[in-house]
């Protein structure tokens, strides 16, 4: 189940730019779950939460209705989507808003790694 307060949806649709930046947060716990957030700048560059849900980390289908639901959220908007090459978010940016406007980001922690190794 799908979690966004309706403040946050419109003031992302009436007031923010129009980036969204999609993450996935893994859980180390048994559940086997991750956490998906969706999360705008305002004009202020402050953050807020758009849109999050748990979901299951091998269930493509569920990260499918994620983005499915957002776009339902958005009433039609396509919004830029930042994300990082998580090849299940790939899979449902590109099934719900198509592969046009989106753009891709590397977590420091990978790029620290790679420095070090």
């Amino acid at each position: 189940m799908s979690a966004a307060y309706r403040a946050a949806l419109n003031g992302f649709i009436m007031g923010s730019r129009k980036i969204l930046f999609v993450d996935a947060v893994h859980s180390s716990s048994p559940y086997k779950r991750t956490l998906l957030a969706t999360i705008a700048l305002d004009v202020d560059n402050h953050l807020f939460d758009v849109n999050y849900v748990a979901v299951l980390i091998k269930n493509k289908k569920e990260w499918f209705r994620f983005m499915t639901v957002l776009a339902k959220c958005l009433g039609g908007l396509k919004p830029v989507i930042i994300l990082d090459r998580n090849p299940r978010l790939l899979y449902a940016v590109y099934g719900v808003f198509g592969a046009e406007n989106h753009s891709y980001y590397v977590h420091i922690f990978r790029r620290i790694l790679c420095q070090l190794l």
